[in-house]
């Protein structure tokens, strides 16, 4: 079992002065020329993006009066930079200059300068951060209409820095930045209401269920004492014709009472069935009233903060459909056993299969031996301490009913032509390194997801097999002057990680870097500057390297099932800020890409990233507990790259 990603090392605070590249000397290739063949690209960080200070324009008034334009500060690549005579830091962290013009720019009532005075005050002016200031950026910003200061001063809010704690406030700015109208109080206590209304509608609910239980028992009595009758008059008349007395006539009585038994055992069966089926509900009922009575004193603020329960299977893979979701089974049988994960971020209260209670583990696994009954469906119930529930019915099916008739990238339909909403993917996979120890799994794990994304989803990919800093660096270029308002990007990395444990910067690792210097790394907060810039409507990086998680930022907000109005820029990081293994999934792919690949190729039809990330977590969490490691992808915006509201969502071809 190899870890993976490497582990960490000390690494210096300051940058490494930066040798200068000869032309061809990065990874064998020569250096791409610039558009125009002004210049050439001749090392990676020239394809950062900076802080950029353009010079003024000079016009001219009548022939003889000349005045010069105010200096202007724009985002652009370094290499860019230079192209337009501007002025700029290749140490992304001397930022003080950068400040003072970004500043002159908000003074003149620029929302997006504002907000961009609020991050540099947050990454630390010379390494030092200023919570206080960011957050009067921020809201100076957000007041503006800037979308990201909106979501930055929430994100402030919800971790108390440089401003209170207030989850409610957080929730507010958070849904202005989604462009959701109304405060978020008023949501949350129309939330907390409905939840009240229902808990007074659930004691009569409970009382009906208990009456009709009791009714079905009365008639259940009644059935099997019918049945016992019956029964012993038909053994009556078996024993008449079996001594040959009036065997004409005992014969058809016979039939008759045989007949009779018959019904009154389905009789039995169905008044069985029902009682059964009213013992769930009632259950159900109960639990939920127990949960419920809570309620009255959960904030409104609170319940919205934390997420409503949700229910994911593990084992078997399950299909999804608008109906029960089908587990496949062998055709021959009688038992299977079913693995999945309860989520409840209030406290789970109750959780019941068929209605009988159900232990989960500490990290909400379950484990349930169930008897396959084919022409049944089994009901998986989960209530959260505020009474909110999720619902879940599975059905076994035989191996083969279950598979698809054909697979999905047979059955698509070309894409539309002119189709204004594109979809790109950039899928590197670094596993032959120079001086790092290789990765036993990350080719075949680009290589697959690059298939599957682009047969499957229909996505226009572009593969890296073990790709130098350049390259990375070039390509990533490349997607940025291609992309359009409106088009999807997806980046897939497989490869090694690293942390600065001083600074908690992340990076990731080209086949050419040199782990004793720094330079020859990508650094996580350029990746997301880089992706900032992009003109894409949505962007989201799957991270399948130790430390991913530096890219991600908190957020109480749910991601939103649809796209949403606003730009998006998320992570889905194989792990938080440790080391993730290599190895450990099947087929030689590592724990993470095993399981994602397999919910991405079940899936059959429009599915969210933040659905897909709960899918793969509960599936990673579950491999990694039996192979004794710990191991928890990570879902969440990308820390200042723009991200203002909506998910990126997969939709299958066909």
């Amino acid at each position: 079992m190899t870890a993976r990603r490497l582990a960490p090392i000390l690494v210096l605070a300051l940058a490494l002065p930066l040798p200068a590249a000869a032309p061809g000397a990065a990874g064998g290739k020569t250096p791409k020329a610039a558009p125009g063949g002004k210049s050439e690209v001749r090392h990676p960080e020239d394809l950062f993006v900076v802080d950029c200070l353009l010079p003024g324009k000079v016009r001219s008034l009548g022939r003889h009066n000349k005045i010069a334009t105010p200096r202007k500060v724009v985002r652009a690549s370094a290499h860019e930079c230079g192209l337009r005579g501007g002025e700029f830091s290749k140490d992304l962290q001397d930022n003080a200059w950068a400040l003072q013009a970004w500043t002159a720019q908000a003074d003149s009532g620029d929302a997006e300068a504002m907000n961009n005075v609020g991050e540099i005050y947050e990454q630390g002016v010379r390494g030092a951060a200023d919570h206080v200031q960011a957050a009067a950026w921020y809201r100076r910003a957000a007041e503006a209409g800037s979308r990201r200061g909106q979501r930055n001063l929430a994100a402030l809010y919800e971790q108390g820095l440089g401003v209170e704690t207030d989850h409610a406030a957080a929730l507010s700015w958070y849904r202005k930045a989604a462009g959701l109208t109304g405060e978020a109080e008023l949501s949350a206590e129309r939330e907390a209401a409905a939840l009240r209304a229902e808990l007074e509608q659930m004691g009569a609910r409970a009382a009906a269920a208990e009456a009709e239980l009791a009714q079905v028992r009365d008639q259940l009595a009644g059935a099997r004492a019918s049945l016992a009758t019956a029964e012993k008059e038909a053994e009556q008349a078996r024993r008449r014709v079996a001594t040959a007395e009036n065997r004409a006539d005992s014969a058809a009585q016979l039939a008759r009472q045989e007949a009779e038994v018959e019904a009154r055992r389905q009789q039995v069966a169905e008044l069985e069935g029902a009682q059964d089926r009213f013992r769930a509900m009632l259950a159900e009922l109960e639990a939920a009233e127990s949960a419920a009575q809570r309620t009255q004193g959960v904030a409104g603020a609170t319940l919205l903060a934390k997420r409503a329960p949700a229910i994911e299977f593990v084992r078997p893979d399950v299909l999804a459909t608008r109906g029960p979701a089908l587990a496949p089974v062998a055709a021959d049988a009688r038992e299977a056993e079913v693995v999945g994960r309860v989520t409840a971020e209030l406290g789970l209260s109750a959780f019941t299969v068929d209605g009988r209670p159900q232990e989960v583990d500490p990290e909400g696994y379950f484990r349930v031996r169930l008897p396959v009954r084919t022409a049944s469906t089994v009901r998986f119930v989960a209530i959260d301490r505020a009474a909110r529930r999720a619902e879940a019915e599975l059905r076994f099916v035989a191996e083969a009913a279950a598979a698809p008739a054909t697979p999905k990238s047979a059955a698509a339909a070309p894409a539309t032509p002119g189709k204004a909403r594109r979809q790109h993917a950039l899928v590197i996979a670094n596993g032959a390194y120079k001086t790092l120890p290789e990765l036993e799994t990350a080719r075949a794990d680009g290589e697959e997801m690059a298939r599957v994304l682009r047969a499957d989803y229909g996505f226009e990919v572009r593969t890296l097999v073990d790709a130098s800093f350049l390259d990375t660096m070039l390509a990533l270029d490349e997607l940025g002057r291609k992309l359009q308002a409106g088009d999807d990007l997806l980046v897939y990395y497989a490869g090694h990680g690293r942390i600065d444990e001083a600074t908690g910067r992340g990076f990731w690792l080209p086949v050419d870097a040199d782990p004793a210097d720094r330079s020859t790394w990508l650094p996580n907060d350029a990746l997301a500057k880089q992706l900032g810039s992009f003109s894409a409507g949505h962007v989201l990086v799957i991270s399948d390297s130790c430390y991913a998680g530096t890219l991600a930022a908190s957020g109480l907000e749910a991601a939103s099932a649809g796209r949403g109005a606003g730009r998006s820029r998320t992570v889905l990081a194989s792990g938080g800020l440790q080391p993730v293994l290599d190895t450990g999934g099947s087929d030689g792919h590592s724990i993470f890409a095993r399981a994602l690949l397999s919910v991405l190729k079940l899936a059959e039809s429009a599915t969210s990233a933040s659905q897909v990330a709960s899918a793969v977590t509960a599936r990673v969490g579950w491999r990694a507990a039996q192979l004794g490691i710990a191991q928890t992808p990570v879902y969440a915006p990308i820390r200042h790259a723009g991200h203002e509201a909506g998910d990126f969502v997969f939709v299958p071809r066909g």
